[in-house]
């Protein structure tokens, strides 16, 4: 194998790292609620 197309060195640069939460956590039971159906399909 030949290695081609490569003048220097690959820079790369974390800008930021960050995490998010949800204002309410929603149980099976309030999904079940929002999509019309229950947890029993669930295998």
């Amino acid at each position: 194998m030949t290695q081609t197309g490569l003048a220097g060195p690959c820079r790369a640069v974390i800008a930021g790292v960050g995490s998010a939460l949800p204002q309410r956590i929603m149980t099976n039971a309030d999904m079940s609620k929002v999509v019309d159906t229950n947890d029993e399909w669930i295998v």
